[in-house]
C-alpha cells in the first residue's frame, strides 16, 4: 500500500494569529457579502480581523484553511468576560459548506472546551438555518428556548463523546498551552451574540 500523496489542498486547522491577518480580513468580507449569512459575533470587517488576529485573552479562535486560503472559522468566546460555559461560533465559506469542515472544526472546539475544564458549551443559530441546525442536533446539541430571535443550544460535554468510527482520517492537536484553565467563571448565556 502506497501512502496517500501530499498535495497543497490539504485541509489545516490552526490557531488564528497574526500570520493568518490577511487571508482571515478576506474570509470575513466574504462572509460578509453573503446574503445568507447569519453569524455575527463580531463585525465581519478587516479591522475585526485584525483584533481578532491579535488577541491575547482567554478566548480561542482557529480557522480552517486549504492552500491557504480561510475557508472556516471557529471561536470559544466568554472566558475573556468570566464565564463557565463559552459560546461557540462557526462559520464556513459557503462554497466549502457539506464536506464536513465544519463537523472537525467543532469536535476541536469541543476538546479544547473540555481540557479547559468547561462541563458544556452554547450556541445560538437562526431558525430558518436548516443546513446548520442539522449539523449541531446530529453532534448532540439541544435546543430550548430563543435568545434574540436566534435558538439557543447546550452541548453536555461530559456526555458527548467523539465516535472514533466517524473520524477523518488525519488527527488534530492542542497543546496545553493553546488550551489553559479557566474553571470557576459563570455561564457565557448573557453575552452578545455567539
Amino acid at each position: 500500500m502506497s501512502p496517500v500523496p501530499s498535495t497543497n489542498r490539504d485541509l489545516e486547522i490552526r490557531l488564528l494569529d497574526e500570520d493568518l491577518e490577511q487571508e482571515f480580513g478576506t474570509f470575513l468580507e466574504r462572509l460578509a457579502d453573503d446574503a445568507g449569512n447569519t453569524f455575527h459575533p463580531h463585525p465581519l470587517t478587516r479591522d475585526a480581523a485584525r483584533e481578532a488576529c491579535r488577541s491575547k485573552g482567554a478566548d480561542v479562535r482557529y480557522v480552517a484553511t486549504i492552500s491557504g486560503q480561510v475557508v472556516a472559522y471557529g471561536l470559544l468566546r466568554g472566558w475573556d468576560e468570566g464565564y463557565d460555559v463559552p459560546s461557540l461560533g462557526i462559520a464556513v465559506d459557503p462554497s466549502f459548506r457539506s464536506r464536513g469542515i465544519g463537523h472537525v472544526l467543532m469536535e476541536l472546539l469541543h476538546a479544547v472546551a473540555r481540557l479547559r475544564g468547561a462541563k458544556r458549551v452554547r450556541l445560538r443559530v437562526a431558525p430558518e438555518n436548516g443546513e446548520a441546525r442539522h449539523l449541531y442536533e446530529g453532534m448532540g446539541y439541544r435546543f430550548a428556548g430563543e435568545e434574540r430571535g436566534q435558538l439557543v443550544g447546550t452541548l453536555d460535554l461530559r456526555r458527548h463523546l467523539v465516535d472514533s468510527s466517524s473520524r477523518t482520517p488525519g488527527s488534530l492537536t492542542a497543546r496545553a498551552s493553546d488550551v489553559g484553565d479557566v474553571r470557576g467563571r459563570r455561564d457565557a448565556s448573557n453575552m452578545g451574540q455567539s
